[in-house]
Parts: C-alpha cells; structure tokens; sequence
C-alpha cells in the first residue's frame, strides 16, 4: 500500500477512535480537493465533530503552499455560524485556554503511519482537556468577538490590511469569494509561518535564535507576541518541552529535504543513464544524418566527435528519467535507511509533483529530439558535383556549390586565438567565387580533411595552396 495512503487510514482511524469517545452530535470524515470539480488531487482530509455551540476539526493536509510544509497535522476550530470561512487555531485560543501553554499543535511532514498515530494522540489528549473551555468560549458572545478580532488584526497586521473593508463596487457573491480565496492562502502561509524563523528555533530549543528571529518580524501574531515574551521572561539554561522527545517532526522534516539522498541519488542515476540514453540518440543522428544527406563521397557529420553533441540530450533526459528511478536508487544505495528516505519521498513528491515531472519529461524530450534531428542536418558534404555547407546549426536546406564555383583549395599553418596567442592548428579552407571562406579547422580534425576530403578536392582538379593563417589567404 502507498505510504500517503497507510498515513491517512492511519489518521481516520486515529480520529474514530477520539470521536467514538466524545459526547459529539455528530462526526464525520471529509476529504478535500484542491480543484472541487475533477476531484483530481486530494488536499486535506478532515476529521470533523459537531457540537452545540462550535465545530471541531482535526486536519491531516497532504501539502500547503508552494513552499509550505507537507503532511501536516493540525487542528481548527469554528465558533461562530457568522465566520463560516474563518477558522480558529489552538494557537488563537491558548490565550484564554491556558496561558502559559506554549505547546506545539501543528506536526508538519509527518513520513509515516506510526508517527502519525503518535502525533494525533499528543494533541489528541490536550484537545480533550480543551473542549469544555471552547464550548464556554463559545458560549460568549464577547469572547467569540474577541477571538475573531484578534485572528482579523492578525490578517491585518501581516497578511492584508484591507482584507475585512466593505468591497461595495463588487457584487457580494464575488466579494465573498474573494475573501473566502484569501482566507485560503492565508491559512496556508499560516503554515509556513509555523515551519521557519522563529517558532522553528523555538521547537529546536535554540531560544537565543528564536528571539532574535521574533524580534526581527516587522509585524508578529499575537500568539507570536506572547511567545516572544515567554522567551525572554526564560532563565538561563530554562528548558521548555514544546514537543515530546522525538516527535519534533518539523526538525527532522526539513533535515529530509535537505539530505534524504534524492541528489546523490539522481547524480549516480545520470552517471550510469547518459551512456546508456547515449545510443538511441546517436541511432537516431545517425539514421537522420542518412536520409538528409543523400549520395555524398564524405559528409563531416558522420565523425563520431561531431556526432558525439548528442551528449546533451542524453545528458537532459536522463535528468528527468531520473527522478522517475530514485527510489529504486535508494533501495541500491541506502539499504539501511532507504525505507526512512522513501517515506519522507512519498510526502515530499506527491501527485502534483509527479504530473509536473511526467510534463517537464514529455518537454525536454521532445526538445532534445528536436536537436538532434536539426544537429543531424548540421555538417558539411561533399557530392559528385558539389558541395553542400550546413555547417550553420539552423540552416535546414543548406547552401549548394558546384565544383565550378570553388575558386581555390589552402592550406593554412595556423591561427590566433581570442588572446592574440598562436596556434599551430593547421586546416584547409576552401575559397568559393563569392569570395565566402570555408575554415575547415571547426567541423573536422586536420588528419581527417588530409584522409577525406582532400583526395576528392585533388580528384577535382584543384591544386592546394599555402599560408601562415586565413588572412593570407586570397582569391586566385
């Protein structure tokens, strides 16, 4: 079974079993899609129990925003009809729950089921403890305005200070789904928020670090505010158990996506891959280079160190195919943690992942396809009557000389480079009767213009003549 699948019947049976001891109106589970229409790809399973005066929502979200944390735990809560799109965290509540509780309630990149099953009974026990207090601060009127005046001065502090302004231009329908909209992203960045600066230093126990990541926000949550202050009022050497041992599932996540051994994985999967993509390029430059050139007596292209750009391609496709045999890689290389690095795999590249990689593969492919069909028809060929320059990487039909407009045949010692320094790299260059040049010396080696091409310019009549370099090389 998929391991994202073993972790989300892990969840569902870790919220039954919590609902079946509650005394719930009512409990369900509900799975949401990221597009509501084509239910392609799942988003967030939700574990729901309603009560009298407020919902309560445990979360088990398979990824965040772009950048965000993936499979995370979490837990919401709705107090008011009126707010049916604003939810509330333990963090908005803790202050008029338990003061001094600094706990951490969200689980991010959660690998597997066993620690899901531990995650959901961490939060699961406090949560129980918490529910008569939510039901008496939902019972209040005041105390509701101010939960959600605190969450709606968040937003607006760090988010979008006009987000709550009457939108009077707009119809309702449309201003109520761009709310709903920015809510979304919102509790999204929510997410990341918990995942970096300072609540991770935080959770790592680092407090030194947390503070002065706190301190440099420009705006901070108000749960923020009260966590920075707690920092501050510690004593020296004062620890303060946010997370139990070993559960502190966001450090170990983020060390996953930094050394899961996905690099060293795909590097060693290029290395081994490119040689073997090689071939089919080079048959498939070989069989192009056949059909474009005709009957030829010598064509520069057929040398394998002209055929051998096809390096490229093979080199960019086995990039992609790749990502596609990484596990298998892990299983190869990392015998003794290859099931740790599979899990964290399996929730760090999920369904969207492999779609944009299936995409990106079919792109690369069909480019790299493209140039080696258009390197194929990238040389120089000789024929029984003249000889045709495509020596220009798009030039697709190439230019035709007969034989009659070869003006003259040199033989030149060497060249300058771009540092004004001499090379002694001889070559031949044909002159033509439009007094166009042919240097040789970039599209074959010295010794196979004297085996090859040579013999057919003297079977032609013409006779070689020498310079020092192409300067000195005139039209007869």
């Amino acid at each position: 079974m998929d391991n994202q699948v073993m972790i989300i019947n892990a969840f569902i049976t870790s919220f039954e079993a919590f609902a079946a001891e509650q005394d719930c109106i009512h409990h369900e589970v509900l799975n949401v899609y990221r597009s509501k229409q084509d239910k392609q790809e799942l988003h967030e399973v939700i574990g729901r129990l309603y009560y009298h005066q407020f919902d309560l929502d445990f979360v088990y979200s398979l990824k965040t925003c772009l950048l965000g944390p993936k499979s995370v735990l979490s837990v919401r809560i709705w107090l008011s009809k009126n707010e049916m799109a604003l939810p509330c965290t333990l963090y908005d509540l803790l202050s008029l729950l338990e003061k001094d509780n600094f706990k951490c309630y969200i689980y991010p990149y959660i690998p597997n089921a066993d620690l899901m099953n531990e995650c959901f009974k961490t939060i699961a026990e406090d949560v129980k403890c918490f529910i008569p207090g939510i039901a008496d601060i939902a019972a209040s009127k005041d105390l509701v305005e101010q939960v959600y005046g605190s969450i709606k001065a968040d937003i607006a502090a760090v988010w979008n200070s006009k987000l709550f302004e009457p939108q009077d231009s707009i119809a309702p329908e449309v201003a109520e789904a761009i709310l709903n909209y920015n809510i979304e992203l919102y509790n999204d960045w929510l997410m990341l928020r918990y995942a970096t600066g300072g609540y991770l230093a935080f959770l790592n126990g680092k407090y030194k670090k947390a503070i002065k990541s706190f301190s440099r926000y420009k705006k901070r949550l108000a749960y923020e505010e009260r966590l920075l202050a707690f920092l501050k009022s510690l004593k020296e050497g004062e620890c303060y158990d946010a997370v139990p041992h070993g559960l502190n599932t966001l450090r170990e996540g983020l060390k996953a996506q930094i050394n899961a051994g996905e690099l060293p994985a795909i590097l060693l999967t290029w290395l081994f891959t490119t040689p073997v993509l090689l071939v089919p390029y080079l048959a498939l430059y070989y069989t192009c280079l056949y059909i474009f050139s005709g009957k030829f007596l010598y064509n520069t292209g057929f040398e394998l160190y002209n055929a051998l750009f096809v390096f490229l391609p093979a080199f960019l496709t086995a990039i992609c195919w790749s990502y596609f045999m990484r596990k298998k890689v892990y299983a190869l290389l990392f015998r003794k943690s290859a099931k740790r690095k599979q899990e964290y795999d399996s929730i760090l590249n999920s369904g969207s992942e492999d779609r944009f990689m299936r995409g990106f593969t079919r792109f690369i492919v069909s480019l790299c396809l493209i140039f080696t069909v258009l390197l194929a028809n990238t040389n120089i060929s000789f024929k029984h009557n003249g000889i045709v320059d495509r020596s220009s990487f798009f030039s697709l039909r190439g230019r035709y000389y007969p034989y009659s407009k070869v003006n003259s045949l040199w033989c030149i010692e060497g060249r300058y480079n771009g540092f004004g320094e001499w090379l002694d790299a001889p070559s031949y260059v044909i002159v033509f009767e439009n007094e166009k040049k042919l240097d040789l010396y970039q599209y074959i080696e010295y010794s196979d213009m004297e085996r090859h091409i040579l013999p057919i310019l003297t079977q032609k009549g013409f006779e070689v003549q020498k310079a020092e370099s192409i300067d000195g090389v005139e039209k007869k």
